[in-house]
C-alpha cells in the first residue's frame, strides 16, 4: 500500500482499488458504478450536513446538487483512480465532519466515536484530509456555536489532531 517514489501513504485507496478489483475484475461498469455511489453519497452527506448547520433544506439540498452535478465533480466520478482517491476521501471527510456535529447537537459519544473513526478512514484514504481537524474547530466555533451552550472547550478536538500526528508519524516512519 505504499507508492514511496511518489511519497503517498494511502492503504485505504488501495484496499478500495483491490475490493473493486475482487468485486468487478476487468469490467469497468464496476468501476464506474462505484465512483457514482461514492459522489452521490458525497452529496446526500452534503446535503444532511448543512441541513443540520443551517436548518434549511433549500440551501442544503442546492449545495448537494452544486456537488453532485459540479463538472468538476463529475469529471471526477468519470476517472477511476479518481474515484477512489478523491470521492473515497471526500465522503469519508464529510461523514466525519457530519458525525462530528451530530455529536456536538445531541452529546451521544457514539457519534463522537464515529466521527473519530471516520477521521481515521479520510487520512488513509489522501493525503489532502489533514485539515479536518482545523475544520472541525472552525465550524464548531463559528457555524454550530449558536446550538451549544455557551462554555467551550478545546477537550473533543484533540483526539482529532492526536490522530492527525499519529497520521504524520506513521506517513513518516512508512516513506522514510
Amino acid at each position: 500500500s505504499i507508492e514511496a517514489s511518489n511519497y503517498f501513504y494511502r492503504p485505504m485507496y488501495f484496499l478500495s482499488l483491490w475490493l473493486d478489483g475482487w468485486l468487478f475484475g476487468l469490467n469497468p461498469l464496476g468501476y464506474h458504478l462505484h465512483a457514482l455511489v461514492l459522489l452521490l453519497a458525497s452529496g446526500l452527506v452534503l446535503v444532511e450536513l448543512i441541513r443540520r448547520l443551517s436548518q434549511d433544506s433549500l440551501w442544503a439540498w442546492l449545495a448537494g446538487g452544486l456537488l453532485v452535478l459540479s463538472p468538476v465533480a463529475t469529471s471526477t466520478g468519470a476517472w477511476l483512480s479518481a474515484a477512489h482517491l478523491d470521492l473515497l476521501g471526500g465522503v469519508l471527510y464529510l461523514s466525519s465532519l457530519l458525525a462530528f456535529v451530530r455529536y456536538r447537537q445531541s452529546g451521544s459519544r457514539g457519534w463522537y466515536l464515529i466521527s473519530l473513526a471516520l477521521a481515521v478512514a479520510s487520512l488513509l484514504s489522501k493525503e489532502a484530509m489533514v485539515t479536518l481537524p482545523l475544520v472541525l474547530l472552525i465550524v464548531d466555533r463559528t457555524i454550530g456555536r449558536s446550538q451549544r451552550e455557551r462554555r467551550w472547550s478545546l477537550l473533543p478536538f484533540l483526539p482529532f489532531f492526536g490522530i492527525l500526528a499519529a497520521y504524520l508519524a506513521l506517513r513518516t516512519y512508512m516513506l522514510d
